[in-house]
This record gives structure tokens, C-alpha cells and sequence, in this order.
């Protein structure tokens, strides 16, 4: 079983080399999810979840190596959390604020600040607010070889 899963990971390690990326920015993505009937493991109750998400990232260059970066990203789900209680709705709205810096021909990075909200939005409060941090490093060594690092905080 151990020289199986060793082949399985030694292929998707060599594939994952041969992958391209895109090379282009997704500035509005819209999506939509429903499941059929879930049951709860407590009870004979059942539950639907149905997903709303839309990104928008508004990039700004200033120039060749500087783009302040905008945008604002929506969540909504909406399910029975608790089979004693009705369906409920819990929404996400996060500002997106940062900026894409081209440090050297070698060096680039993203930089991200991201406050979010996530309430049912009928009675919000300090609870209901996060703040988040992204920063994606870029080491470009030739054209068909880079280095990624990136950190995310919430």
C-alpha cells in the first residue's frame, strides 16, 4: 500500500510541475451552489444549503511596477444551522485594500488588507467583524521557473 500511494504522490508531484497557471485577473466572478436535503446526525430533520458568492477586484496602476489594488468580495449561505430552528441566512462582505509591487526584475509581491463583516445583519456588532492580511511573495528565476510564498491571517 506504502509503494502505491509513493507512485501516486511521485505523479502528481512531476504533473504539478508541468502546470501553468492562469495569466490573467478574474475582475468579477459570480457563482451560485444548492445541495439536495442534508440530514442532521441528532435528528430526522433536513436542511438545504444554498451558497451566494461574487468577487470584484478593481486594480489601479500607477506604473509599470506599482497597482493599487481594490475590490470587494460577498458571501451569503443560507441553511438551518440547528434542527430545532428555522433556515437562517449569515452574510460576508470583505473590502479588499492592498497593492502589487514589482520589487526587481527578480522580486514581486501582493499585498492585501482585508476587513470583513459576517453577521446575519439584523443586529451587528463588534462580534461581527474581522480583520485579515494576505501577502503573496513572487521569486521569478527564469521564465518557466518561479517560487511562490504566501501568508494568510485572520
Amino acid at each position: 500500500m506504502r509503494v502505491k500511494k509513493a507512485f501516486v504522490l511521485s505523479i502528481l508531484s512531476i504533473y504539478t510541475m508541468a502546470v501553468n497557471g492562469q495569466n490573467y485577473l478574474d475582475l468579477f466572478k459570480l457563482d451560485y451552489a444548492t445541495t439536495a436535503q442534508n440530514k442532521f446526525d441528532s435528528s430526522e430533520a433536513s436542511t438545504s444549503l444554498n451558497e451566494v458568492n461574487g468577487s470584484l477586484i478593481i486594480p489601479f496602476p500607477v506604473n509599470d511596477k506599482f497597482a493599487v489594488l481594490s475590490g470587494v468580495t460577498y458571501e451569503m449561505t443560507a441553511a438551518s444551522f440547528n434542527p430545532d430552528r428555522k433556515q437562517e441566512t449569515l452574510t460576508g462582505l470583505t473590502l479588499k485594500l492592498g497593492a502589487n509591487i514589482k520589487h526587481n526584475t527578480k522580486w514581486s509581491g501582493t499585498y492585501l488588507l482585508l476587513p470583513k463583516i459576517s453577521s446575519d445583519l439584523k443586529k451587528v456588532g463588534g462580534q461581527d467583524f474581522q480583520l485579515g492580511a494576505a501577502v503573496l511573495i513572487k521569486c521569478t528565476k527564469s521564465d518557466h521557473l518561479n517560487y511562490k510564498f504566501g501568508l494568510y491571517a485572520n
